[in-house]
C-alpha cells in the first residue's frame, strides 16, 4: 500500500471512529432512561451505523477528490458527488419505507453530511498545499 493510500485509509477509519463515538454517545444518552440495557444497545447500534456511514462518505470524498485533475475540479467532485450520492440513497430508502415527509426527514442528515464533506475537503486541500510546498 502506498503512503498516500495509507494516509487516505487512516483518514477514513479515523473519521468513522469519530462518527461512531459522537453518535453512539448521543444514542446512549437519548435512550438511557428506557428499559434496562436500552442505552448501551442503542449506543452500539448507532455507533456501528455511524461508523459505516461516515467511513463510506469519507471513502467517496477521497475517491472523487483524487479524480480531479485540478484543485478546483477535485474540490467540486469531492463535494458534489458524495453529497448527491448520500442524498439519493436517503431519498430512495425513505421512498421504499413509505416515509410521508421525505424532505424534512433527510434534510438534517444531508446538511450534516455536507458540513462534514466541506470540512473533510478543507483538510484534503490543506494537505495538498503542504505536500506541494
Amino acid at each position: 500500500m502506498t503512503s498516500n493510500r495509507r494516509r487516505s485509509a487512516s483518514r477514513v477509519i479515523l473519521s468513522g471512529l469519530l462518527g461512531a463515538c459522537l453518535h453512539g454517545t448521543w444514542a446512549y444518552f437519548a435512550n438511557r432512561a428506557g428499559a434496562p440495557g436500552a442505552g448501551p444497545r442503542a449506543a452500539l447500534a448507532q455507533a456501528c451505523l455511524s461508523f459505516l456511514g461516515t467511513a463510506m462518505l469519507a471513502s467517496l470524498i477521497e475517491l472523487f477528490y483524487r479524480l480531479g485533475r485540478t484543485p478546483a475540479r477535485s474540490t467540486a467532485l469531492g463535494i458534489a458527488l458524495p453529497t448527491l450520492i448520500g442524498f439519493v440513497v436517503a431519498v430512495c430508502t425513505h421512498l421504499a419505507a413509505g416515509t410521508p415527509n421525505i424532505a424534512a426527514t433527510v434534510a438534517p442528515s444531508t446538511s450534516l453530511g455536507l458540513i462534514f464533506t466541506l470540512s473533510y475537503i478543507g483538510g484534503l486541500r490543506a494537505a495538498s498545499v503542504r505536500a506541494a510546498a
